[in-house]
């Protein structure tokens, strides 16, 4: 073969490749899925299929199934292992915003009989999957997870609007996946023990969390509602990196609201921020569980974080209790938290109760009318102290510096002699109106950047 000939035979292929892709991308389709099982069709809107996993199994890049509004009873998970591209993904949604349930009460055993387990079972399990995103779907009732992304294979995932009710694992999972997105969701009824398939040997609680981040990276969650649920909100553990967490709101829990938990190795590189925890037994908590594990770099700033049981800001001391560094905390509001004999008390604002820091900055926090201290740290307070642990205090305005006669197993706490400020500062302290009313404070203060301002 010639070279003029190569060339013309390489650029014709070109040429039909490029004309199969964009051709492709011009004329992405629609999928329709019914809850009707009668109904079989050809996956037009006026013949749907009846399943989505035939839906799913005709999808192309660029495609969107739409599941016609109903209620889809399941007896097996939904296993999506479909993958688009960076520039056609392919979308599972509701049909014109209209609700669409996958009801998962008959979901209780895996293929071989097993009860579930809630390690890789779930209503939805994403898994080897890219460029995928699902969007619009309620999910209820799940005796394992609701939704899970599980990786390292599976990158590139988005899940919004979505709703998960009543689970006995977690509401929304992401396990070792990379770059995935969890957005404008609500969980509820995470973590309960009563949804345990009937028969199984359980332990002493249910597993995970209701949006659990398990050794994810490069993630994404925002714009999310987490409520009532039995145990922890959102928890960024194991070795999960380089991910935000921001504009959540959290409340109403029987543990803390947003927490970060190292186990397995290093947790690196989170930054949470312009959320709000309220209601909840912690606002939010740092700790290093697992053994041989390390979380370095946390940046926590512009949270509202309020009236929660136990102290608004935790450095846990849970499990192997090891260290944190390179933490930032500034900018938030922490107010009214804590409460008289708690099990951890003292229980306040900004509770550093773990000796296991280096590097810490906290900064421009307003913490006040907390119920045992505004800010309190497990030493005394003095220069030699704080310079062995790099823990820098800067400019953060408290409203009480002693820390009450209460005691635990949680350790001691110390005060910090701190500026003072009063609730006066805020538009409506009483009725949750976090602005500053700039008259009223400092002219330091006034200054400072706040979530409300």
């Amino acid at each position: 073969m010639t070279p003029k000939s190569y060339l013309l035979i390489l650029f014709s292929s070109l040429t039909i490749h490029l004309f199969h892709s964009n051709s492709q991308k011009a004329n992405p389709r629609s999928w329709f899925v019914s809850p009707d099982q009668e109904q079989q069709g050809n996956g037009t809107l006026d013949q749907p299929f009846n399943t989505i996993e035939r839906g799913l199994s005709e999808a192309n890049p660029g495609d969107t199934v739409y599941l016609l509004t109903g209620v889809y009873e399941l007896e097996k998970g939904l296993l999506i292992e479909k993958s688009g591209t960076e520039n056609q993904w392919i979308t599972l949604s509701n049909y014109k915003n209209l609700p669409v349930m996958l009801e998962g009460k008959d979901y209780l055993f895996d293929s071989e009989g097993k009860h579930l387990s809630t390690d890789h079972h779930a209503v939805v399990l994403i898994s080897n999957s890219q460029y995928f995103r699902i969007h619009g779907i309620q999910v209820r009732n799940s005796h394992s997870q609701g939704i899970i992304v599980r990786g390292p294979e599976t990158a590139h995932i988005e899940i919004s609007n979505c709703k998960i009710d009543n689970t006995f694992g977690s509401g929304i999972g992401l396990w070792y996946s990379d770059n995935t997105k969890v957005f404008d969701c609500e969980i509820t009824g995470a973590n309960r023990m009563e949804m345990a398939t009937p028969g199984r040997k359980v332990g002493s609680e249910a597993p995970h969390e209701a949006l659990t981040v398990a050794g994810a990276t490069n993630f994404e969650i925002y714009q999310n509602e987490i409520h009532h649920c039995d145990k922890e909100g959102i928890d960024v553990k194991e070795v999960s990196q380089n991910g935000k967490v921001h504009h959540n709101v959290v409340h109403h829990l029987k543990r803390q609201a947003l927490y970060v938990d190292a186990w397995f190795g290093e947790l690196k590189n989170i930054e949470l921020y312009e959320n709000v925890a309220y209601e909840n037994e912690w606002g939010f908590v740092i700790s290093v569980e697992g053994e041989n594990s390390i979380v370095d770099g946390i940046k926590f700033h512009h949270n509202l974080i309020r009236d929660n049981r136990g102290s608004g800001i935790y450095f846990g001391i849970w499990g192997n209790n090891l260290m944190r560094k390179n933490i930032e905390i500034y900018n938030n509001t922490v107010v009214r938290n804590g409460s008289p004999n708690h099990w951890s008390a003292p229980t306040g604002g900004i509770d550093l109760r773990s000796p296991n820091f280096q590097d810490v900055v906290i900064k421009d926090n307003i913490s006040v009318r907390n119920y045992g201290f505004d800010l309190a740290i497990p030493f005394p307070y003095n220069q030699e102290n704080l310079e062995e642990k790099q823990l820098s205090l800067i400019n953060n305005w408290v409203g009480k510096n002693m820390v009450v006669e209460e005691s635990s197993s949680y350790g001691p706490l110390f005060k910090v002699n701190e500026p003072t400020v009063g609730s006066e500062i805020f538009q409506d302290f009483q009725n949750n109106d976090f602005r500053i009313v700039k008259q009223n404070i400092p002219e330091k203060l006034k200054k400072r950047a706040h979530p409300g301002a």
